[in-house]
């Protein structure tokens, strides 16, 4: 049986995919913990790191 991990820690999610994004999100939902290190999104067409609404 393969049991789920009690936390899962994402570096550099904004180069994750939008699916991938969105599994994460599902999985936290369900309880899981999720630790984000750095930027979750860059704005497109920008440079630098940008504000973005979520």
């Amino acid at each position: 049986m393969r049991t789920k991990p009690k936390l899962v820690i994402v570096p550099s999610a904004h180069n994750f995919s939008d699916e991938a994004f969105d599994q994460l999100i599902a999985y936290a939902a369900q309880g899981g913990t999720v630790l984000y290190t750095g930027p979750l999104r860059l704005n497109a067409g920008l440079e630098t790191f940008g504000e973005t609404f979520r």
